[in-house]
């Protein structure tokens, strides 16, 4: 009886406190919402004109090395067309990671304007270092030698999507090149798969 006491009331606390809750991997979780095209490519284009959006996050800022992010996304539709261009850079400890890439969408309209399947791949460069000014220890270890000694390297994206002027429904594999290519070293906090699915309800005539 206690314990069902117990569960009942950390479960009214669950509601009552986090009616909402949210999660996020890196780059900047949180903006996908937002800013769709920054997850799948195919988004980039979505409509038709110029988009441009840019986040900037900092934690901790009286911490050395707290993490510091950085993003600027453009993407242009016309036609069937997206074409779109991201630019993120992260710095967090020791890590530092620049990654650029341009995207190519192909958006199918179905059997009217409202309906469509959205295909899209990015392709680009990343660049993974650690910053030796900021070792506290031994800077001629080999793993950060190791590390550092990795050439910046091909990288991309790719996505679907199906729309309707209610429901999205996409997926996307980003960082192909940590999909396609193992590397003898291994990196933390990497997206590997996302999906995602969303549905406009509408609540009254406003």
């Amino acid at each position: 009886m206690k314990n069902t006491y117990k569960f009942g009331l950390a479960l009214l606390m669950v509601f009552a406190i986090g009616s909402s809750a949210k999660a996020q991997l890196n780059p900047l979780g949180a903006q996908y919402y937002s800013n769709q095209y920054l997850i799948n490519p195919a988004m980039a284009g979505t409509d038709q004109g110029l988009k441009l959006n840019a986040a900037y996050r900092k934690l901790w800022s009286n911490v050395p090395g707290s993490p510091l992010t950085q993003n600027i996304t453009a993407d242009y539709g016309f036609n069937k067309v997206g074409l779109g261009l991201n630019v993120y850079n992260e710095s967090a400890g020791l890590q530092r990671q620049t990654r650029v890439v341009g995207t190519y969408a192909y958006h199918l309209k179905l059997n009217n304007e409202a309906n469509g399947l959205h295909f899209g791949v990015s392709l680009g460069f990343m660049s993974q270092r650690l910053e030796n000014s900021d070792i506290y220890g031994n800077p001629n270890d080999p793993g950060v030698g190791q590390y550092n000694d990795r050439k910046t390297y091909l990288d991309g994206d790719f996505g679907v999507a199906y729309t309707t002027e209610k429901l999205t429904v996409q997926a996307s594999v980003p960082n192909l090149k940590s999909v396609l290519k193992k590397d003898v070293i291994k990196l933390a906090d990497v997206s590997t798969f996302y999906a995602a699915a969303s549905y406009r309800m509408k609540l009254s005539e406003g």
